[in-house]
């Protein structure tokens, strides 16, 4: 390790801090979510790759990534007797002028404005005599809601436009080979996803939100696989 001299900021790390380092980054920790939002659990390594892309995305360069305080402490002292409860992770970044930072912004808002209006909608028959049929829908419903992705429930059965948009927008190839296709239907907007045998597969693949034309949340199962597949 080279010395650090008085005044200077940085230095180089030895192999065993590398070590130490390449631990705390790679541990998974728990991030407690306020209220009705669940904990994930991730890897500081995988927040810091995630930001680091996203900000990249946007045009923002991205000089160094750092760690502060009693996590650097950590890494920096062997056996100091002090142990890290807070992960401090500082992105140092070169903002773009004020000109270019505005419209940014103002996509940025726009971009997020669409993506709020896009609604996952669940096409059911209230009033099916069917108890498979309400089985499936319950189910999607359910997962959906207990995984907060906001979806408009349409009842083909009291509304007949709900009926006739749903078997009109359905493609030739997903539709069953006699008679009419059955709900539950599933669709992003008006981009058809599949039925409950094509979500039932999703889920088991924990393939879902890609399912829906979905962005995974970060930490959860499926992004983690989406991770692993992009790094091999």
């Amino acid at each position: 390790m080279s010395e650090k001299k008085p005044g200077q900021r940085f230095h180089s790390l030895n192999a065993e801090q590398v070590e130490v380092l390449h631990q705390v980054l790679s541990e998974v920790v728990p991030i407690h979510g306020r209220g009705n939002f669940p904990t994930l659990e991730l890897r500081p390594r995988d927040i810091i790759i995630a930001v680091r892309a996203r900000l990249q995305r946007q045009g923002i360069t991205v000089r160094d990534v750092r760690l502060n305080g009693s996590t650097a402490s950590h890494v920096l002292v062997r056996d100091n007797g002090t142990s890290y409860k807070d992960l401090d992770i500082i992105f140092g970044v070169e903002l773009p002028s004020q000109e270019e930072f505005q419209p940014s912004k103002a996509a940025a808002g726009t971009e997020s404005i669409k993506r709020k209006k896009m609604v996952i909608k669940v096409y059911i028959a209230s009033s099916s005599g069917s108890t498979s049929i309400k089985k499936q829908q319950q189910d999607v419903m359910g997962f959906l809601a207990a995984n907060r992705i906001e979806f408009e429930e349409c009842d083909i059965a009291a509304n007949e436009a709900n009926r006739k948009w749903m078997r009109e927008n359905i493609p030739e190839e997903s539709r069953p080979a006699t008679g009419n296709p059955l709900p539950p239907q599933i669709f992003n907007e008006s981009k058809y996803c599949g039925n409950y045998e094509a979500f039932f597969d999703a889920r088991e693949d924990n393939a879902v939100y890609a399912f829906l034309g979905l962005t995974a949340p970060p930490g959860s199962k499926e992004a983690v696989a989406q991770a692993k597949k992009a790094q091999q």
